[in-house]
């Protein structure tokens, strides 16, 4: 699939910098960003959204976060948002750092849905309107559903 910017996907992570992260992904990434966390963030970039979908046809945010995650950090979560948040070890949210997991609430009484934090209020996940994409905590929507943060050590 093509990066966002319309180029062939990269083969290595060593091949880019935090300049091109920026450019590829659309957010401003800090030098000291975790470059393997990037790469793999990038592979699914724009992948379609898709329920109980695990693969780069369709997936959903858990199926994200259970592909990412063990590549990057190298932990097996569990499948289901709400089973990955009552297993993560609880984190504040301004104790957030990159490669915690962040939990949303919206409409529902349990967790519905789920992102990998970034940085700098960044995190990525599978949106059901626009597939795999990075957004803000601190945007309206997301800060209204934010229930929390959790955490795995590797």
């Amino acid at each position: 699939m093509p990066s966002p910017q319309g180029s062939a996907t990269p083969t290595s992570v060593g091949s880019l910098s935090a300049s091109d992260y920026t450019k590829k992904l659309g957010v401003p990434v800090p030098e000291n960003a975790n470059m393997d966390l990037l790469f793999a963030i990038l592979e699914w970039m724009h992948v379609p959204y898709k329920f109980g979908g695990n693969d780069k046809s369709g997936v959903d945010c858990s199926g994200l976060i259970n592909q990412v995650y063990p590549k990057v950090y190298k932990v097996v979560v569990p499948r289901i948002a709400a089973d990955i948040r009552q297993k993560a070890q609880p984190v504040s949210r301004s104790a957030l750092r990159e490669g915690d997991l962040v939990f949303f609430r919206i409409n529902t009484k349990e967790v519905g849905h789920a992102g990998i934090y970034l940085f700098n209020d960044y995190f990525v996940h599978a949106s059901t309107s626009r597939g795999v994409m990075i957004s803000k905590l601190d945007d309206t929507y997301w800060n209204k559903y934010f229930v929390g943060g959790g955490r795995f050590s590797n």
